[in-house]
Formats: C-alpha cells, sequence, structure tokens
C-alpha cells in the first residue's frame, strides 16, 4: 500500500511538472541564426574580410586556405573568381555557421553569411544582426551592422534607438538573450509615409535610417503655413513680416503645398 501511495506521489509530481512547464509563458523576444546567399553591401563600413593563407579565423574555427594563380582552394574545393558567393558550412560545436567566399574588387575576401534574427512576438518586429568582423557576435554597437527585411544591405547598429516602419525600437544585449521595447512615432500620416519612403531608399543603399525631428518638423511646418497664405515674397525672413499679415491654424491650411515639410536628423 505504502509503495502505491508512493508511486501515487511521484506520478503526480510528475504531472505538476509537465503541466508548469506547459503553461511556461514564451518569451516575448527570441533569437536564431539563419543563413543568406547574398553578398551584403554597406557604405559605412566594409562588410567582409580580405582572405590570407595559411589560414583564416572564421567565428573561432581556423579554416585553411591556399592560393593557387587566382584561384582558391578551401575546404576541399577550388574556387575560381566569380562574383557569385560560394557558402560553406563550418561545425561549431553542434551549431553551424556559414562562411561567404566572393571574389570581390580583385581579391578574395569572406564573410560571415549567418544572421542573427531577433523577433518580438508581440509587437510583429523582425531585425538581423549582421557580424562585421566574423568573430560570431551580434549587434555590438558601432562594431556590427543590422539588416532589415527584404533589404540585402547592412546599416550601422549604433547602440540607440532606431527607425523601424512606424516605431521607434531600442535593442539591448544581455546576458540572458536580448531585451527589446518600442514606441509609437508621433507625426502625422503624410508625415510618416515622407518617413517611410526616405528611410527605405536609405537602408536600401546602407545608410543609417533617420528620425522625425519633431520641434524643428513644427517650426518648419508653420513657416510653410505662412508662406501658403501670404506668398513667398519674403520667405528669408517670414516672421519678421508686418503684424497685417495673416497666421492660419495649422488644420485650417488644409490645402497648403508646404503643409508637410518635415526636418530628419
Amino acid at each position: 500500500m505504502k509503495k502505491v501511495l508512493a508511486l501515487s506521489l511521484v506520478l503526480v509530481l510528475f504531472a505538476s511538472l509537465a503541466t508548469i512547464a506547459e503553461e511556461a509563458p514564451k518569451p516575448d523576444v527570441t533569437a536564431s541564426k539563419v543563413k543568406i546567399k547574398y553578398f551584403p553591401q554597406s557604405q559605412w563600413k566594409p562588410t567582409y574580410m580580405e582572405v590570407r593563407t595559411p589560414a583564416i579565423m572564421f567565428c573561432g574555427q581556423e579554416v585553411k586556405t591556399e592560393f593557387a594563380k587566382e584561384r582558391l582552394k578551401i575546404e576541399g574545393r577550388n574556387l575560381k573568381p566569380s562574383l557569385e558567393p560560394v557558402i560553406f558550412t563550418i561545425q561549431k560545436g553542434e551549431e553551424e555557421r556559414y562562411l561567404g567566399i566572393v571574389h570581390h574588387e580583385g581579391k578574395w575576401v569572406y564573410y560571415n553569411a549567418t544572421l542573427e534574427m531577433v523577433k518580438h512576438r508581440k509587437e510583429d518586429i523582425v531585425i538581423y544582426g549582421y557580424d562585421m568582423d566574423c568573430d560570431d557576435s551580434y549587434f555590438n554597437p558601432k562594431r556590427d551592422g543590422m539588416v532589415y527585411p527584404d533589404s540585402t544591405s547592412v546599416v550601422p547598429f549604433e547602440g540607440i534607438p532606431f527607425w523601424y516602419i512606424d516605431k521607434s525600437v531600442d535593442l539591448v544585449k544581455t546576458p540572458d538573450g536580448y531585451k527589446m521595447t518600442s514606441k509609437p512615432l508621433e507625426c502625422e500620416d503624410e508625415e510618416l509615409a515622407a518617413l517611410q519612403l526616405i528611410n527605405r531608399i536609405r537602408v536600401d543603399a546602407g545608410i543609417h535610417a533617420v528620425f522625425l525631428n519633431k520641434e524643428l518638423s513644427a517650426k518648419c511646418r508653420k513657416h510653410a503655413h505662412y508662406v501658403a497664405v501670404n506668398g513667398a515674397d519674403e520667405i528669408d525672413t517670414p516672421y519678421q513680416g508686418e503684424r497685417r499679415k495673416r497666421w492660419l491654424h495649422p488644420r485650417r491650411c488644409v490645402n497648403s503645398r508646404g503643409k508637410h515639410l518635415l526636418v530628419l536628423r
């Protein structure tokens, strides 16, 4: 009887632990590695390192290399110069990393074709970390880069809040993982649309995205309203005009050509 009772208690304990495990909340922010097949580009810092012999260091692993005239021998393969990158799988313990090799600007270069995807489950935010120096570490401020969804260009990761569609996002790397917070951008719909267009062009060019400067944009809007009502004769000194000139409330100046001027930083 005692054995049956003890066994029942053990089973109840295991069932309780299983229930607790099932009910454990999923983390809001998750991170995982993804493979890319393209050669990332940037305008602020090289995204690659030059291949040296007799070996290169990649994510803490030594990869042997050998030149034969213009060809490169690596991981048992002889590569001839090509603008198309070749991706190798490098084992790092039980995990895999992806080494990209390409002939770029007359020399062999390598880069980390592994991105760290950081995702906020509730906020529907996805951003990719790019390892600029191939040390298998991501999102180091001013040392690494990041890649936006639907882009192949690397922009700086500065460790400060960055633009993301209609939000300002702050991503912090901690020993326990990543913490991500966001807040909506405070601007009019037309200003947001302009900001998104400008930043998409900048991001695709490998340049950091910008924010709307609320204070200067408000002054710019006020200036535009004045010019729309009074003309542009005194456009250089609109606030020194005669008192008889009219000022319209922003909401009354719906059709003003200069209504949606904005200043970025």
